[in-house]
């Protein structure tokens, strides 16, 4: 599903955090093996926003949920987790991006 990009940037700057502080503790605890996203899901939204045709690349950022995100998207229990952030650039710009996958384990 999209995601409002400035979730996402409290996702990503918590993850910034984390690797910056350089404890492994934090990093530990938001274990995430993989993020799995319906290839379904996935084409729709491709297709809705017309990024197949509009777009020049997907960036993929990484991210740990912040209790707030979570809590937003509806998965309380990703808190602390790590996660992944897809966004399409449409003529040099990101737009909001794809995310809420499963995350395994």
């Amino acid at each position: 599903m999209e995601i409002a990009p400035e979730l996402a940037n409290e996702c990503m700057n918590n993850y910034s955090q984390i690797i910056k502080l350089g404890s492994l503790q934090p990093l530990l605890s938001s274990y995430t093996a993989s993020v799995t996203y319906s290839t379904k899901d996935f084409a729709e939204w491709l297709q809705q926003n017309k990024y197949l045709e509009t777009s020049t690349e997907l960036r993929i950022s990484m991210g740990v949920y912040t209790d707030n995100v979570a809590k937003q998207v509806g998965k309380p229990e990703y808190t602390g987790r790590l996660t992944t952030f897809i966004w399409p650039i449409v003529d040099g710009e990101a737009k909001a991006p794809f995310n809420v996958g499963d995350l395994n384990p």
